[in-house]
């Protein structure tokens, strides 16, 4: 069952990371680390066969449950944490998170009455610093990653000098506010008529009044004639000028307006993700995207665009740059005088953190939208994606 140990491991960072997600009634807790070093703590020195039995996995768990106590002390709300062992697995160095390295992940529970204020975390054993003391520094530290109920994350490195550390929930998140994108434009054949409309008809009005008041100063024959010609030049410059109301209301901006409509439309979809869960997001996202593609979009952009990893990584966007900006007149074109088309061009900037080690991490995108009025405003209604590279 043991083998040799082998050389150190192929990664840079911590050879143990602790994970902590906090949820309403309880905290969730991974430790993962170098098979190595966790079989040495449970009781299993040495390299095992992979993947486990049920009786090498009792024996690492049973180990575990023992060794724990003097691994690290963990404190919730001023209250000693009593941990539960929900679970263990075994990870090849094909597949492990150390690269090159086999790995062990321990899930653990602790149960609770509300959702924790505090959670005070203080590493009590540190791995044996290597014969010849290369690699010192990595060896005598833990990365501890704690995220909170509300998807904010907190990464931090205990060592040996200063091995404790004390989370606090992060206060209540601000309501986002997003930016205006055309308040008040309503689709073609809707409420607009409502401003056309009654403006036409008090515009008639007005003209029979004033036509009463002097059609019996004006001469029969050719002056009353011209008086209702007149009349009805009138009506029509007044209805005229109604539909254009409505058409103001209702039609597609002008070239200049369409881009700055859009630069709101875009800041939107990145602003949606400051919500931190994934309802949050979808519902702010739904503000400025059209239903029928919002699903998809919702995809692309927490998933990938953002830069959503698989293996639990979390990211947030530090930055997004606007590198080039088009109206698509081909696309307005097309879409028929209800909605306008842009090509644009951006850089994303973000911060992953990905088993317990952090990432700058910058993408660079480039797509075609087409914008159509909906309720409440405009909504992005189609989206291709013509490039998409990662520059860091």
């Amino acid at each position: 069952m043991a083998g040799e140990l082998g050389s150190a491991a192929a990664h840079g960072g911590a050879p143990a990371f602790l994970e902590a997600r906090m949820r309403s009634d309880h905290v969730d807790l991974v430790l993962t680390g170098e098979q190595a070093l966790l079989g040495d703590w449970f009781g299993v020195p040495g390299r095992v066969d992979l993947p486990l039995d049920e009786e090498l996995r009792s024996s690492l768990i049973a180990g575990a449950r023992e060794a724990l106590p003097a691994v690290f002390a963990l404190a919730i709300d001023g209250l000693a944490g009593e941990l539960e062992v929900t679970g263990l697995r075994g990870f090849p160095a094909t597949a492990g998170v150390f690269g090159l390295e086999p790995s062990y992940e321990l899930q653990l529970r602790v149960p609770l009455a509300a959702e924790p204020r505090t959670l005070d975390v203080h590493w009590l054993r540190f791995p044996p610093e290597p014969e010849g003391g290369e690699g010192t520094e990595r060896q005598r530290q833990i990365t501890l990653h704690v995220t909170s109920l509300e998807g904010v994350f907190d990464l931090q490195t205990l060592r040996i000098e200063e091995p404790r550390y004390i989370w606090h929930r992060p206060p209540a998140p601000q309501p986002i506010e997003l930016l205006p994108v055309g308040l008040g434009l309503e689709p073609p054949g809707g409420p607009g008529w409502l401003v056309a409309v009654p403006l036409g008809l008090l515009g008639l009005v007005l003209l029979s009044w004033i036509g009463r008041r002097f059609w019996r100063a004006v001469p029969p024959g050719t002056a009353r004639a011209g008086a209702v010609a007149l009349w009805f030049a009138g009506a029509v410059v007044v209805l005229v000028q109604g539909q254009r109301v409505y058409l103001s209301v209702n039609s597609p901006p002008d070239e200049a307006s369409a881009l700055e409509v859009f630069e709101s439309l875009h800041a939107n979809m990145y602003r949606a993700f400051d919500a931190g869960s994934r309802e949050g997001i979808y519902d702010l996202l739904a503000a400025s995207v059209d239903g029928p593609i919002l699903d998809a979009m919702y995809a692309d952009l927490y998933e990938g665009l953002i830069l959503r990893e698989e293996g639990g990584a979390i990211a947030q966007v530090e930055g997004v740059d606007v590198l080039e900006r088009t109206f698509d007149a081909e696309l307005t074109e097309q879409l028929g005088g209800a909605g306008f088309g842009v090509v644009w061009d951006w850089r994303v900037r973000g911060r992953v953190v990905h088993f317990a080690h952090e990432h700058k991490r910058v993408e660079r995108l480039r797509a075609r939208y087409s914008v159509r009025p909906g309720e409440g405003g405009w909504r992005i209604a189609g989206v291709e994606v013509l490039s998409q590279e990662r520059e860091l």
